[in-house]
């Protein structure tokens, strides 16, 4: 509770309003931007998963565009995730039509695997290390 005070003094000193339909407080997890977040872990929330991992091949630059945007939320979930996606990113710049070579193909396919193998991401542990949790 005392966290939650401090929060919504801020708020006040700052004039940020809040909508009471809008808000949850004291949740063990919530989901937030395609994240499932609990104190400790983030996950891809499993309807975000679902509707990539169902994507057929981009036919044009823009629906690649559009994938890109996609995944983009997801990339800390995906290992070397700028590596992996050079060659779609280089297929966009080289041609105005197009055309999905096997290093581009290679690279989506993988992708699209990366997020159904996605990481679980936890939390650091700032009081094991010595440090404070304090945001505030």
């Amino acid at each position: 509770m005392k966290h939650l005070r401090k929060v919504f003094d801020r708020c006040r000193k700052f004039g940020i309003s809040l909508n009471p339909k809008k808000s949850s407080f004291a949740l063990q997890e919530g989901k937030f931007l395609s994240h499932i977040i609990s104190k400790e872990r983030v996950v891809i929330d499993p309807k975000r998963f679902s509707t990539i991992y169902t994507l057929i091949l981009p036919r044009n630059k823009k629906e690649v565009q559009a994938f890109l945007g996609k995944i983009k939320i997801l990339r800390r979930f995906i290992p070397n995730y700028a590596e992996i996606i050079k060659d779609i990113i280089d297929m966009l710049k080289n041609n105005h039509e197009i055309i999905w070579n096997f290093p581009a193909r290679y690279a989506f396919d993988h992708i699209k695997k990366a997020i159904a193998e996605a990481t679980i991401l936890v939390s650091p542990d700032y009081v094991a290390r010595g440090r404070s949790s304090s945001f505030f």
